[in-house]
């Protein structure tokens, strides 16, 4: 049987109510607070009207509320006061504190189009970033990245190899194409078709033939047969890839990511390990470095933070990164971060914990 992805039944995107209503699959046990929109909506206009802005407001709501309650505070913003909440931001905060408070009011498959967008409209491309986004969306999120780039842009992208970007439904995929090449190209547009298993049920025979199917198209011949790597990696669940992994070792005494790093390089090797890793784990790895060494690398932090904002993800991913670490995500980041910029995403902390 064909997997058919859950459709979003919401408004439109561009039009009143888009993203106060969630995508299918794109929140693991949401979790259902009580708000008034209308009452936060007013508290941050009394914000940010008149001279000054009260910095410490605009925390208390935007850094306390889920994303479903943002997008609903944002249409009542919008439509009380006949301007854009982000715009208000734009105006009255600065720095990685505006970007912050942006993103969290931004409907999270738009923000990833955004991240998409940014990845490859300038000179060279952010590799990890597209991995970031494409490796790590559901089937039916990636349903709705596709329209809202193509609606956003299309005609944009001046392209590496001649041109501008062309309008259609497959402006995502055009736009890789341009940006992208040869396997990491390939592991990329598969990811964008959408269709990954998401059954977190493992069949255990399904499992063993595929471990024996990857050693088939990786240690077992002369060369890599890229694109069973490429069909297997991106199609199979997490869940299954772990099953995979294990009846792998079992037979040849190596994890199937110690292969992926011996038979493939670059980016297309890091998307693939990419693959095999629950999301907890990679965003913890992907904070650790934003915030590890000198200086702070905010545009991750801030993508990580504000796509990841949900009590259930949230603290797996500290969880995770506990683990891996031996410190805490929020000592790591606390201590990296300062002025109303760490007091939001201090904000953050508190709330989802």
């Amino acid at each position: 049987m064909t997997y058919q992805a859950p459709q979003y039944t919401g408004p439109a995107f561009g039009q009143p109510g888009f993203g106060s209503v969630p995508i299918p699959g794109t929140v693991e046990n949401p979790v259902t607070e009580q708000c008034n929109p209308a009452f936060d909506a007013s508290a941050l206009y009394g914000a940010m009207k008149g001279l000054g802005t009260n910095e410490k407001k605009l925390i208390e709501i935007v850094g306390h509320r889920t994303p479903e309650n943002l997008a609903l505070i944002r249409q009542e913003f919008e439509k009380t006061y006949n301007k854009s909440l982000a715009a208000w931001f734009d105006g009255e905060t600065s720095g990685n504190f505006r970007y912050l408070l942006q993103a969290l009011i931004t409907p999270i498959v738009e923000l990833k189009a955004n991240y998409i967008y940014d990845a490859i409209a300038g000179v060279g491309t952010k590799e990890q970033h597209l991995i970031d986004v494409l490796c790590f969306s559901n089937n039916a999120e990636m349903t709705i990245i596709k329209q809202i780039y193509s609606l956003k842009f299309s005609g944009k992208k001046p392209r590496k190899k001649g041109g501008f970007s062309t309008g259609g439904p497959d402006v995502l995929e055009k736009d890789i194409r341009d940006d992208c090449s040869f396997n990491f190209e390939k592991i990329l547009l598969e990811c964008v078709r959408g269709q990954r298993d998401e059954n977190p049920v493992v069949n255990e025979q399904q499992a063993m033939e595929d471990a024996e199917r990857f050693y088939k198209a990786g240690e077992g011949k002369v060369g890599t047969d890229d694109s069973a790597f490429i069909s297997l990696i991106a199609n199979r669940s997490v869940q299954h890839l772990e099953r995979v992994d294990y009846y792998y070792r079992q037979k040849h005494h190596k994890g199937i990511t110690d292969v992926i790093r011996h038979e493939t390089s670059g980016h297309y090797k890091e998307a693939l390990i990419a693959l095999t890793k629950r999301p907890e784990v990679y965003f913890a790895e992907r904070i650790f470095k934003a915030v590890a060494g000198a200086g702070t690398d905010d545009g991750v932090l801030i993508y990580c933070l504000a796509t990841n904002n949900h009590k259930t993800i949230w603290n797996k991913i500290c969880t995770a990164y506990q683990q891996i670490n031996g410190k805490s995500m929020e000592h790591h980041v606390k201590n990296d971060v300062s002025g109303d910029y760490g007091k939001l995403i201090l904000g953050m902390f508190a709330h989802n914990m």
